[in-house]
């Protein structure tokens, strides 16, 4: 091996000082080095002991430069090799087998796109599955583009084969490796080196509000990415959030404690940590969670007092979530939690006046301060300015509309007015609403939420939200703050 060397190094000095001024004399010293330089280098790879045993099938991206296609092939000796080559490297095969002097059962080879990372993936891919998910497979990134070395990484991540490189001390003067340095190294966990990859993909989920991908993502990275815990809380967050979304609270409480847990153990160490600077709020998200699970929102008819005692608490979580898919553009969903605020506001006024609005009888009526009958023949009067059919009897459900119209005949701070005809107009407003809110997909008709009707819904929901909550003496813009999902 020694004497090898030396003669590389010989060979090299002399290819090093050779004329390159024009291009007939780049070409002199590019055909010295395939002559003269090269098959020593073959010899020391064939001669080289590699840490590598039994390399069963190795999967190699074959760029403008055939050298460490031919270097990775001679030190790993595989019984099978896949090259995966673009229409610009397709001339360089010739030289790869020249060299390494495979045999036409040892080797397939596939045409690439050198830029789609997406059908790099599905050859790896189904080679791997053709050959029954052989474990001795080994990927090595080295030739090619960097989009192809990013593609070939990550599925060989996915696939969990072992991935090899070749490394040198590169000549950028003469756009090739010093001789004699070139060398395999072997990454035994890929995502050592493409784990920020998918990290970055994942937060970017993440923030895109995609919870649900966002934790299959975290989960990957959990699972294969050594030294630390980071990926663990993360996985959780992402799913703790998703499960909020759907309003499924017990298990959205439960995995963010397990986050928080998982994180304040990590951000002793490791002050970077993407929840360092969260955790504050994600204590006070889990006691709003636990708040909202102690209600047991599936079963509220058995505990309704406890309900509205912690109404405030719905109230904000469903705007939040109004917010979110406002920002992913789907207005019909936001428009329908926000109309079930604006009806639980008004359901809130009048369970402390003692209505349950879902089964009111006379009796219960009578707790509002007014005869049922002065009652009954204020709010048709008021149905009759805004053209609705007047009622025979006290309704026995109450529904926003109507609730908002009892609230204004009583004179509730909700919608108190400086006078009748201003009350007669808010009520008029709210039915609007209601309408186009009744005649949206999701309710009762055919018609589609677009953005400027759903802002002005908004306003007008925001309205009495602020002065539900003056009322309350609910501390708005804080539990706007603490109920809103972090972004990383």
């Amino acid at each position: 091996m020694n004497n090898i060397m030396a003669q590389i190094k010989e060979k090299a000095r002399y290819w090093k000082s050779m004329d390159r001024s024009n291009e007939e004399k780049r070409r002199e010293a590019e055909k010295y080095y395939k002559e003269n330089i090269m098959p020593l280098l073959v010899t020391m790879f064939k001669e080289s002991e590699s840490d590598v045993q039994d390399c069963e099938h190795l999967i190699l991206t074959l760029g403008t430069s055939y050298e460490p296609v031919v270097f990775s092939i001679l030190g790993l000796k595989p019984k099978n090799v896949l090259i995966l080559y673009t229409p610009e490297s397709r001339n360089k095969l010739d030289d790869v087998i020249y060299f390494t002097n495979l045999k036409p059962s040892q080797y397939e080879a596939e045409e690439v796109d050198s830029t789609n990372i997406l059908i790099l993936y599905e050859k790896i891919k189904n080679y791997y599955e053709r050959y029954g998910k052989p474990q001795n497979t080994y990927v090595d990134f080295t030739g090619g583009t960097k989009a192809m070395s990013v593609g070939c990484g990550m599925a060989a991540a996915l696939i969990g084969s072992k991935v090899v490189y070749i490394a040198s001390k590169y000549l950028n003067e003469y756009r090739k490796p010093e001789p004699g340095t070139e060398r395999i190294c072997v990454i035994d966990n890929p995502y050592e080196v493409f784990g920020d990859i998918r990290r970055k993909e994942a937060v970017s989920l993440f923030n895109k509000m995609d919870y649900n991908t966002a934790y299959y993502v975290f989960s990957e990275l959990s699972d294969t990415v050594p030294g630390t815990k980071e990926y663990e809380a993360l996985k959780y967050l992402s799913l703790a959030y998703d499960q909020w979304d759907s309003l499924n609270i017990f298990q959205a409480l439960e995995n963010l404690k397990q986050c928080k847990r998982s994180a304040e153990k990590e951000c002793i160490m490791n002050k970077n940590h993407l929840l360092a600077k969260h955790l504050e709020i994600l204590e006070k998200q889990i006691k709003y969670l636990e708040k909202l699970n102690n209600v047991d929102l599936k079963n509220t008819n058995k505990n309704k007092r406890l309900l509205f005692k912690n109404i405030e608490y719905l109230i904000f979580m469903l705007y939040q979530n109004a917010l979110r898919r406002e920002q992913q553009g789907k207005y019909e969903m936001a428009s329908l939690l926000l109309y079930r605020i604006l009806e639980m506001m008004s359901q809130s006024r009048l369970w402390e006046r003692g209505i349950d609005t879902e089964q009111v009888t006379e009796e219960n009526y009578s707790t509002l301060g007014m005869e049922p009958e002065v009652l009954l023949q204020k709010i048709n009067y008021i149905k009759k300015k805004i053209e609705e059919k007047p009622l025979e009897s006290l309704p026995s459900e109450i529904s926003l509309l109507m609730g908002y119209i009892i609230l204004g005949v009583i004179r509730d701070n909700l919608i108190e007015a400086e006078n009748e005809n201003k009350l007669i107009r808010k009520i008029r407003e709210l039915k609007g609403k209601v309408i186009s809110r009744n005649n949206g997909i999701f309710a009762h008709g055919f018609q589609f939420q677009e953005k400027e009707s759903y802002e002005k819904f908004k306003i007008t929901v925001m309205e009495y939200l602020i002065r539900y909550c003056h009322i309350q003496s609910i501390n708005m813009d804080e539990i706007l703050k603490e109920m809103e999902f972090i972004k990383l």
